[in-house]
């Protein structure tokens, strides 16, 4: 996975890397790893840390970490301690833990840079998710997390367990959360339409 990752970063996020894992121990996680598993192209790559270090040009992202753009990517860094599930109450023993985190199980996968694997057999547990679920429901993120999960539905053809269907049970408009959030038209209105109806009505 670690030459998968460098293979499909430039040379400026690649040294990045370098510099940043002589710092700190460090770690993937998200939608990288799903692209890599997956064989596809990615610009986004999600980085979380144990250790002192903080950027010297950086934006601060959406949930409290940084932002780093390079050339063709860009880097998302938290300290691993600090990241959002954390700060809202989970409890934090080791970096196995960030895999509690997140709101749904698609996105409990964590890469560990030192030892060159995945962390608590996240890559197979991905390769094995027909549905999604959630992992840790927070109020405040269930309308982003209802658009994100509309758009794993899309690009992965996966079903919705009981669970998530109670929890997005409340009407939002999607599309104008994803014009806010990504700025992009991934979703059209028949996608969403269809998936409603699939899961939701």
């Amino acid at each position: 996975m670690r030459c998968t990752i460098f293979n499909s970063i430039g040379r400026d996020v690649a040294e990045f890397l370098q510099d940043l894992e002589s710092r700190v121990e460090l770690y993937i996680v998200g939608g990288a790893l799903r692209d890599c598993l997956d064989n596809r192209p990615f610009n986004d790559l999600d980085i979380v840390f144990v250790g002192d270090y903080t950027p010297k040009r950086a934006e601060i992202n959406c949930f409290g970490g940084y932002r780093i753009p390079f050339k063709d990517t860009y880097v998302d860094l938290w300290k691993l301690g600090n990241t959002f599930g954390f700060r809202k109450g989970i409890p934090y023993t080791g970096p196995e833990d960030f895999l509690k985190t997140p709101f749904l199980n698609i996105d409990s996968i964590m890469y560990d840079w030192q030892t060159e694997e995945f962390v608590g057999n996240s890559d197979i547990l991905y390769k094995n998710i027909k549905e999604l679920d959630v992992v840790a429901c927070f109020p405040e993120v269930v309308e982003l997390n209802k658009l994100r999960a509309f758009r794993y539905i899309k690009k992965y053809n996966l079903g919705m367990s009981d669970k998530l269907k109670v929890i997005f049970q409340k009407k939002c408009d999607i599309l104008k959360l994803q014009e806010e959030h990504y700025g992009d038209n991934y979703l059209i209105k028949s996608d969403v339409e269809l998936i409603e109806n699939l899961f939701l009505n």
